[in-house]
């Protein structure tokens, strides 16, 4: 699927982001009360979350919650990597049930803050930071 991720009209690339998987068995409503709750945000539901689907040339549609950090400048989002259609948003990281995502300038601290924190809290399987993939490096031919 094709993913973009845009906020205030402005496109975002992996460098101002952190990725997080979440495996839980919460609902998506109790865990964003659990992170409200041990991280002080204020996470609500809004409109799903759309990701464009180009094998398939459809939208989908995931459960999202944001909260946006005036003081640190800090998005927060909350969202539900499998929808209602058993679609994954990050097909890669199928093992986790909900993804986490920071976009702001020191979105690396509160990353790492935010693992730490959950990291101890029941409920929570796993919880993971989400890299990167690497493509691989195209194959060159060599002559002699």
């Amino acid at each position: 699927m094709s993913k973009k991720l845009e906020i205030a009209g402005t496109n975002i690339s992996h460098k101002d982001l952190s990725i997080i998987g979440i495996m839980t068995s919460l609902s998506s409503f109790s865990l964003a009360q659990t992170i409200n709750s041990n991280f002080q945000t204020n996470l609500k539901l809004l409109k799903d979350f759309e990701c464009w689907d180009n094998k398939a040339e459809e939208t989908h549609l995931f459960k999202h919650y944001y909260y946006f950090n005036e003081q640190l400048k800090l998005h927060n989002i909350l969202i539900k990597n499998k929808n209602s259609e058993d679609v994954d948003l990050f097909t890669h990281a199928q093992k986790y049930n909900y993804i986490f995502v920071f976009v702001g300038r020191d979105h690396s601290i509160y990353s790492k803050e935010f693992i730490d924190c959950f990291a101890k809290v029941e409920n929570i399987n796993s919880i993971k930071q989400i890299k990167k993939k690497k493509k691989p490096k195209p194959e060159v031919e060599s002559y002699d």
